[in-house]
């Protein structure tokens, strides 16, 4: 002990004599036992190993010139860099426990250096323990760790939902600006009457439900779908699509176009394009059993199919044609 605890290099070797051999070699002795004490009368717990004890109670770990006792942040700054958390398996599991080592605190300040960082993984890792589900999370720690492609799936995917969230808050930003704005006009009556599509350039998020305002001004009455897009096309669902066939004249188209930046009530207002026509345009793409749908249409408009969608997709050559407010 008074050799290694001046020594990272003879700590070292102490640590791999013990987690390559020693562990290994007195594997019974830890086997942790019980026994009932004489004098209190409480059952204890111990280790018939003699060489737990010293390991515990001894300040042999040397960090920065100090001696430290045995703990995961002491033992993670002696071997990082010179020793895997990969290679701790269930004996050295066992033997953590026995000289007072967190096993998940190890790990963790090996693989995460910055003590600001590795509060954040730890919180991270108790919502998902949290959760519950704890044979998912053992099948998903089996899986992370023999899938090495899982992390960057994982990852496209968390882009992926991060970018439908900013996406249907910008769309729903734009739903009420749209309607906002036409609440202006006295002779304006605006209803909601569905959820809006606002994964926008998603394909394969769309909504399968009505149209999303109900547009009435005088004995008239429109229903009206709301698209916002930042590329060129606007995309309808096939029930959206049949919907614009069905009600032909009395449905409107409104494109928003918007930028990087937040849209606001003057831009939308200026902005935005109401096709009138569209149940017309879409007439000879439609029919009851959509067997239009293997065909592309041109002029504008053509069938967009996925593995889990079936989409019309609108060019802007029709859309900025559309009618301003």
């Amino acid at each position: 002990m008074e050799r290694v605890r001046r020594s990272r290099e003879l700590a070292r070797k102490l640590w791999e004599f013990m987690t390559d051999y020693l562990i290994y070699k007195d594997s019974d002795g830890l086997q942790r036992h019980q026994v009932q004490c004489e004098e209190c009368g409480e059952t204890h717990e111990y280790y018939p190993a003699q060489w737990i004890g010293p390991l515990s109670d001894n300040k042999w770990v040397p960090v920065d010139g100090i001696s430290k006792h045995a703990n995961a942040q002491s033992i993670a700054d002696l071997l990082r860099g010179h020793w895997s958390p990969d290679r701790l398996n269930s004996d050295i599991g066992r033997f953590l426990n026995a000289i007072r080592v967190e096993r998940f605190g190890l790990i963790l300040a090996l693989k995460v250096n910055d003590v600001y960082e590795r509060e954040k993984q730890e919180q991270y890792l108790t919502e998902i323990l949290a959760s519950g589900n704890t044979p998912q999370v053992n099948q998903f720690a089996k899986d992370l760790k023999s899938d090495d492609d899982l992390p960057s799936v994982l990852d496209k995917r968390r882009r992926f939902r991060t970018k439908v969230r900013q996406n249907q808050d910008v769309g729903k930003l734009v739903e009420d600006l749209v309607r906002e704005t036409l609440d202006k006009y006295e002779d304006f009556e605006v209803t909601c009457t569905g959820i809006a599509d606002f994964r926008m350039e998603y394909d394969d998020a769309a909504r399968d439900d009505a149209a999303t305002l109900k547009l009435t001004c005088g004995d008239r009455t429109w229903l009206v779908e709301v698209k916002v897009t930042r590329h060129r096309a606007v995309y309808m669902t096939v029930p959206q699509a049949k919907e614009a066939v069905r009600e032909a004249a009395g449905f409107l188209l409104c494109v928003v176009p918007i930028g990087d930046e937040v849209p606001s009530r003057s831009t939308v207002g200026t902005t935005m394009r109401f096709v009138s026509d569209i149940g017309g345009r879409l007439g000879d793409a439609i029919s009851d059993d959509f067997e239009g749908f293997r065909r592309q249409i041109n002029n504008g408009i053509k069938l967009v199919v996925k593995p889990r969608s079936a989409r019309v997709q609108i060019d802007n050559a029709i859309w900025r044609e559309g009618g301003s407010l």
